[in-house]
């Protein structure tokens, strides 16, 4: 599945908590781990299929952000964060490029505080 729609908004000279995020790669390495471990075969293909779908939105994140210029040379990693919808929560990818500190955020829900 392709993730489609992605909003992504560059932004500078900002401070943000990383603490308060969740990285990429812990996530990722979390969702691996219930997929090694997970004895049943059904579950482990929803495990599997969690784990490539966050490969593709964090692929699909990321080259939205190199579209609008973000190198991909990370100064902070890639970081998931949260925010409301509608009727749930919807995640953004966040990090911050090592050429001047660039932040750039991409999400499939529009985040129109960012722009400008």
């Amino acid at each position: 599945m392709k993730v489609k729609n992605l909003y992504a908004y560059q932004l500078e000279n900002v401070e943000i908590a990383w603490n308060n995020l969740v990285r990429c790669e812990d996530y990722r390495s979390k969702l691996a781990n219930i997929y090694a471990l997970e004895q049943d075969q059904e579950l482990r293909q929803t495990h599997l299929a969690k784990l490539v779908k966050l490969e593709e939105f964090c692929a699909a994140a990321i080259e939205a952000g190199r579209s609008i210029g973000s190198k991909g040379h990370f100064l902070v990693k890639p970081h998931f964060g949260f925010v409301p919808t509608r009727h749930c929560m919807s995640v953004y990818l966040i990090w911050t490029d090592d050429d001047h500190g660039s932040m750039y955020v991409v999400s499939p829900v529009e985040m129109p505080h960012l722009e400008n």
